[in-house]
């Protein structure tokens, strides 16, 4: 029977995530109740390819366009055998095999819906995979003010619990998509995230359900990997960041309803309004740059 079914999404980073694929297989190789599904969404750098030819344990779903992170995660688990699935990105490395010990912390806790471990930047710091659920306020800077300046304030600690010590275990609000176990019962009608979203807020809207299940999201200072952070959206920053605005109006209806979605919408597109026109004054590529990235957003995002 199979315990876990582990889903990886990847997008033309191909050398990532063979050493990805090569730690499950170091880590995990005498587990006999886990399954490794990776799908390729129409990458351009042989990874499809890679896949096949070094890791024939592995069940390889090759689509033919980019149907985005979100309808990925949904064609893996629609096939996953496993009691639990493990969304994990491709630009991670499991370092040992805690993996099992979360299944049995699963097992032990009925109560808990969904789980991530331990996360480290790639200098083997901790990099956090667990945070606050957002508010239309938090929503409006990181979308306007955080796409120019790069400060940091108090309530950017209170978002990340950075009260809390990486060392415990504790209850959350929401985790990081890059590492996620799921109990099944988290799912709705078989899917991991709702496909109206391309990428971004997934897992945020996704521990929302299963707080309303009555499922605990927690995280547990065990089964450490690296994860070596936006390696695929770096490739599409524009969209990137129009991508995230998009699916952050999806999570706030869902959360805060139409009328608050209004309002949200209407304040970011004027500040993006007034940032794509003040920093088309300035000379300088730099601020060209971002000029022409506000009407960017502006233009899309009808």
């Amino acid at each position: 029977m199979i315990s876990l079914s582990i889903i990886i999404v990847n997008w033309n980073t191909c050398e990532l995530l063979k050493d990805c694929l090569a730690s499950i297989r170091e880590n995990l190789k005498s587990a006999s109740e886990i399954e490794v599904i990776v799908v390729d969404n129409a990458s351009a750098d042989g990874s499809a390819l890679m896949v096949q030819n070094d890791f024939p344990e592995v069940t390889l779903i090759a689509n033919a366009d980019n149907v985005g992170f979100v309808q990925a995660n949904n064609q893996a688990a629609r096939i996953a055998r496993g009691r639990y699935l493990l969304l994990l990105n491709s630009d991670t490395k499991l370092l040992d095999g805690g993996a099992l010990d979360v299944v049995d912390y699963l097992d032990s806790n009925p109560g808990v819906g969904i789980v991530t471990g331990r996360m480290l930047y790639e200098d083997r710091s901790f990099q956090s995979s667990y945070f606050r659920f957002p508010t239309i306020a938090s929503g409006i800077i990181a979308h306007t003010f955080r796409r120019v300046f790069t400060f940091k304030q108090p309530f950017h600690r209170y978002f990340n619990y950075a009260d809390l010590s990486p060392d415990e275990t504790h209850e959350v609000d929401w985790a990081c998509g890059a590492y996620l176990y799921l109990r099944r019962d988290v799912l709705d009608e078989g899917r991991v995230f709702n496909e109206a979203l391309f990428m971004y807020y997934e897992d945020t809207l996704l521990c929302k359900r299963s707080w309303k299940l009555g499922l605990k999201v927690i995280y547990l200072p065990k089964a450490p990997i690296v994860h070596y952070h936006n390696k695929s959206a770096k490739q599409i920053l524009a969209k990137a960041a129009l991508y995230s605005f998009q699916s952050s109006v999806i999570y706030y209806e869902y959360t805060y309803g139409k009328k608050a979605v209004s309002f949200y919408r209407f304040i970011v597109h004027s500040m993006w309004r007034v940032f794509g026109a003040v920093f088309s004054l300035i000379p300088g590529k730099k601020f060209q740059d971002k000029s022409v990235f506000f009407r960017y957003l502006v233009r899309e995002d009808r």
